[in-house]
């Protein structure tokens, strides 16, 4: 089964890296500010764009400081997939590796989610490091940034949401008129889709 994995150095300690990685509030710091627990099922629901998608993980290993997984109940293609956050000190820091394994099939959806990942590792860092970037989004999070008119069309420019969030390329739908809403994931090229038939 195929694995998205990353690696990245963190200069801070292995226990505050594994806080972020392994506990709800850890999660609302760097991934989506929308967490819930539920302590009886233990498990946590991470909320996007309010609520239209939700993850639910359950612990499935822990060995502070070094380890933490989880399983993925939910999605149509992270069900079942697990989660690994593994630190190991390097250089007065601890060096992350990360893996989102066991998925079924290499799919679009799965190449979108490795840039996401990537993504949501700098923002780990960060979080680490203590410079509080946020997380990737919030409850009531809209992915709409601008709106400029182009060859007599409305250009409603969205981030698209690979996966869970944004990432940094920016997808410009050329229509007449007409709101538009980024879906739950998208797979784009540095290209730009021009829905309206139009060259852009």
């Amino acid at each position: 089964m195929p694995d998205i994995r990353h690696a990245i150095f963190i200069a801070a300690p292995a226990e505050r890296v594994h806080a972020l990685v392994s506990t709800p509030r850890g999660f609302s710091q760097w991934w989506s500010e929308d967490v819930t627990e539920n302590k009886a099922a233990h498990t946590v629901d991470l909320g996007f764009f309010n609520r239209a998608t939700v993850y639910q993980l359950s612990p499935a290993r822990m060995a502070p400081p070094q380890t933490a997984e989880g399983i993925c109940k939910s999605g149509q293609e992270w069900s079942g997939t697990k989660f690994v956050f593994d630190t190991a000190s390097k250089n007065a820091g601890n060096m992350l590796r990360f893996a989102h394994a066991d998925w079924k099939a290499e799919t679009d959806y799965l190449t979108s989610c490795n840039t996401t990942w990537g993504e949501l590792l700098f923002r780990l860092k960060a979080c680490a490091e203590g410079k509080a970037p946020g997380p990737l989004t919030s409850p009531n999070y809209l992915p709409m940034t601008s709106t400029t008119n182009v060859s007599a069309s409305t250009s409603l420019c969205v981030d698209p949401c690979p996966c869970l969030a944004v990432t940094v390329i920016t997808l410009c739908v050329f229509v007449s008129n007409v709101a538009v809403r980024a879906p739950d994931c998208v797979s784009i090229s540095s290209s730009t889709l021009n829905l309206s038939g139009e060259s852009s």
